[in-house]
């Protein structure tokens, strides 16, 4: 019982985390640079070619743990709203 209840709260951070506003503009700032960088820096091609699709591919599987923080803090604003004796659902 114990483990399961820290694994929720674990996932509660983590989740909780990943719906911040401030962690999605230093993500976007960080990848803006990532995306821009190797166009002024590196001399062949193909490096650049490869680099970009990395980055890409890294952007991508970020944004994805984002969106599933997102639909958690959804879940959570709703579950409030149904316990929430203020909200006029009785």
């Amino acid at each position: 019982m114990k483990s399961a209840a820290r694994v929720s709260s674990r996932s509660t951070l983590v989740r909780t985390i990943l719906a911040r506003p401030a962690l999605h503009v230093v993500l976007a700032l960080v990848f803006a640079a990532a995306f821009f960088w190797p166009i002024f820096a590196m001399e062949k091609p193909a490096r650049t070619f490869n680099f970009l699709y990395l980055v890409w591919f890294i952007s991508l599987v970020a944004l994805f743990v984002v969106s599933r923080g997102e639909e958690a803090r959804e879940e959570d604003e709703e579950d409030a709203a149904e316990q929430d004796p203020r909200s006029g659902a009785n």
